[in-house]
């Protein structure tokens, strides 16, 4: 068998958007990461309480957040059956609103990925729709999004260190354990945890979790999800309370600047990687939102002026 020897040792350009997810690749230990439009981290429960002006000052507005999300799990619960072959077991909740956070609906999670190069998809995919381009050009102006990035271990210790410490009730393990609550693969733990978040006795909790049975789409997106301990309360409040995000270690919020053209690059680097909405979002609906994209990234490789494609149902 031929072997390739590698005479010259060659420093390939990157993209700077690409350099920076490579960067975060790199980081010690076991992070997550997430990749958004705006600076503060909110759950899609969170935006229906904002949208709806359900506040947290007074106990009666607590009681009708805790109702919604309740409500809102049931009624899901209830019609489910109809569209799934199989449904989880109605007692365990944390698989119930991880399958209603799989399909679009409100839920006190938030969505991260283990793959910085994902992140960096979402927080720049529609970016090229919000460039103005006039006559054909690339815009000059600059863009801003953010990439949050949390240590799960640590976050994972901290929160375990907090349930030990303080859960009096029935299920509470050997104080010693501190690995009780995080090993994978246990049913039987998750649904303790699953208990635990929705007691509401832990206000100022924030526990990464990933549910024992994995759908397509947290598989190819390497997903994982943050579940505060409440809803009394936004999920940004929640965090900050939970651990210190002014430390590095555990958790980093970065602002990435960027022109239409570095998104542009990033975008037909990232499509390279197999990283795009068709492939984040197995089936038809996202083979055609991928098309959104497709003429912008693809320009270079366009129909020279003047040939015409052959129609081929003619």
């Amino acid at each position: 068998m031929d072997s390739l020897i590698i005479e010259e040792k060659r420093r390939c350009p990157l993209n700077p958007l690409i350099k920076f997810a490579y960067e975060l690749s790199k980081l010690e230990g076991e992070w997550a990461f997430r990749g958004d439009f705006k600076s503060e981290i909110t759950s899609s429960l969170d935006r229906i309480f904002t949208n709806h002006k359900v506040e947290t000052q007074t106990e009666g507005q607590i009681k009708k957040r805790r109702y919604i999300e309740k409500k809102l799990i049931r009624e899901f619960q209830r019609a489910a059956h109809h569209y799934l072959s199989k449904t989880p077991p109605l007692d365990d909740r944390l698989q119930w609103i991880a399958l209603l956070q799989h399909h679009g609906g409100p839920t006190r999670l938030v969505d991260f990925t283990y793959s910085p190069y994902i992140a960096l998809y979402f927080a720049i995919n529609n970016s090229l729709r919000d460039f103005e381009c006039v006559d054909g050009k690339s815009p000059e102006e600059e863009l801003t999004r953010y990439i949050t990035g949390i240590s799960m271990q640590q976050l994972k210790d901290i929160s375990n260190c907090k349930i030990i410490s303080e859960w009096k009730g029935e299920c509470c393990p050997d104080k010693d354990d501190r690995n009780y609550f995080v090993q994978r693969g246990k049913k039987r733990d998750m649904k303790r945890i699953s208990k635990l978040l929705f007691s509401e006795d832990f206000a100022d909790l924030v526990y990464p979790i990933t549910p024992f049975i994995l759908n397509e789409r947290i598989l190819i997106q390497q997903g994982t999800f943050l579940c505060p301990g409440t809803v009394d309360k936004p999920f940004k409040t929640t965090l900050e309370n939970a651990i210190d995000c002014n430390d590095e270690k555990i958790f980093l919020k970065k602002q990435i600047t960027f022109t239409f053209e570095q998104s542009r690059e990033a975008l037909a680097d990232l499509k390279k990687m197999n990283i795009t909405k068709a492939s984040l979002f197995p089936g038809i609906d996202g083979l055609a939102q991928s098309l959104a994209n497709h003429w912008v990234l693809t320009q270079k490789r366009d129909t020279p002026e003047g040939e015409v494609l052959a129609d081929e149902y003619e």
